[in-house]
């Protein structure tokens, strides 16, 4: 019987270490839940280390590289030809130490040598009334300068007023090599040789100061107004159907200078009609150029956007070339001793251009 009585006590006692158990379990699988939901939360980087094998060249001569294997879809530049000659800037002929400017014979008196650099930077500019202020400020300080009287040599020269000119370099040529030094030697040959005069028609005709205007209200491109008078002088009739005046535009690439497109050629009219010449001896030609500045299609839309640079006028008479006009000047000389720019001058075709004279229609073909 005692027994019996007992049995009841040892059922509750393990009922109690069965809940204990229980709750211990439920704690554990809520702290693994927290664990893994901050986990989720701050995911933690893992860095592996990965062994990179290292080739040792043998003792014999190794193999040359191979080329990496193409991607699937892009395919090998093509060989492209050699860029034409004078195609870019030339670097190789840019001096890497300049010489500063010096007179020979030298000039000793500061004031003398700072009004001669001013005359000569004058007459570069073609600025001969600034040219002739300065060297006769030197003269009258410095009546025995001897580069004063030569430089006053060439721009009579370059007036085409030989007489005075000829009186300088004879003054330049008596001082003797012992003081003119290479002064000497220019002025003999001056006075041997002569100056070259122009021909009659070149006496006749020529090309105004060419004024070119910019409208700053166009925004899309380059709209320009050039403006270009046509002189002549009293003496000579003019026959209008002899005159012929030729505008070449120029455009800039990057550092290369090229010629208008055919299909962009500037249009030129006489501002009156119709040109005769009798009223004081001048008309005016305007041509008109516009560039836009949208890109090109086709060939030239893979080259560097155009700007405009410059023009060259030329006006001839009964065929005959009498006078040239560039701006800048040097686009004169880069015509006459640069085969590299007419690179880009295509031989289109355009139905509608003259290009032997833009101011004349195209001729009939018989």
């Amino acid at each position: 019987m005692a027994n019996h009585e007992n049995s009841p006590k040892k059922t509750l006692v393990v009922s109690r270490k069965l809940l204990w158990i229980f709750s211990a379990l439920v704690a554990i699988q809520l702290a693994l839940f927290a664990v893994g939901f901050y986990r989720n939360l701050k995911p933690q980087t893992v860095i592996r280390y990965v062994e990179k094998p290292v080739m040792v060249a043998g003792p014999t001569s190794p193999e040359p590289p191979q080329k990496s294997p193409q991607r699937a879809g892009i395919r090998p530049l093509p060989e492209l030809p050699p860029l034409p000659r004078g195609f870019g800037r030339d670097r190789s002929s840019i001096p890497t130490s300049p010489q500063p400017f010096q007179f020979e014979p030298p000039v000793h008196n500061p004031l003398e040598e700072r009004l001669l650099k001013e005359a000569r930077t004058a007459r570069v500019k073609s600025d001969m009334r600034a040219t002739a202020l300065k060297l006769g400020e030197t003269v009258a300080k410095f009546p025995e300068s001897i580069h004063a009287k030569y430089q006053l040599a060439d721009m009579y020269e370059a007036m085409g007023i030989y007489d005075k000119a000829i009186q300088y370099y004879e003054d330049v040529f008596s001082l003797g090599v012992s003081q003119a030094g290479p002064l000497y030697e220019i002025s003999a040959r001056k006075l041997k040789e002569g100056f070259y005069r122009e021909r009659e028609f070149g006496e006749l005709m020529a090309i105004g100061t060419v004024h070119q205007y910019q409208d700053s209200n166009v925004t899309a491109g380059q709209d320009l107004t050039i403006t270009i008078p046509i002189l002549s002088a009293p003496s000579l009739m003019v026959d209008p159907s002899q005159v012929s005046v030729t505008v070449r535009i120029f455009d800039k690439m990057d550092t290369q200078v090229v010629p208008a497109l055919p299909s962009n050629q500037p249009e030129c009219n006489w501002n009156r009609s119709p040109v005769t010449w009798q009223a004081n001896g001048e008309e005016f030609l305007i041509a008109n150029y516009y560039l836009s500045h949208e890109p090109e299609e086709g060939l030239f839309g893979s080259l560097e956007p155009r700007k405009y640079y410059g023009y060259v006028i030329e006006l001839s008479y009964e065929g005959e070339l009498l006078d040239q006009v560039a701006w800048p000047r040097i686009l004169s000389n880069k015509l006459a001793g640069q085969s590299g720019l007419d690179l880009l001058d295509f031989s289109f075709e355009d139905d509608s251009i003259n290009f032997d004279n833009p101011l004349l229609p195209l001729p009939e073909n018989n």
